[in-house]
């Protein structure tokens, strides 16, 4: 997922496409989603910390919406 996300970036840099850029970016949040998930799950089979999936889940749902950036100010969406 993390390959993936540097490409998408690397690529929408070199085509300067500001969708492609921002896809990569949310794809590498998605990959850290991901990651935290299973390091969740491992911990919970490994130490038996149940808890960890639920923390994770809140972690990410509290820092979910804070990663959201405004529409650049020549986009229509952004006179909505």
């Amino acid at each position: 997922m993390f390959a993936l996300a540097a490409g998408k970036a690397r690529t929408g840099t070199a085509l300067d496409n500001p969708v492609l850029r921002t896809e990569g970016r949310v794809t590498l949040i998605d990959g850290i989603l991901a990651s935290v998930a299973l390091l969740a799950l491992a911990l919970n089979a490994a130490l038996g910390w149940w808890w960890a999936g639920p923390a994770a889940g809140d972690d990410a749902g509290a820092r979910g919406p804070c990663r959201g950036t405004p529409f650049p100010a020549g986009y229509p969406e952004a006179r909505r």
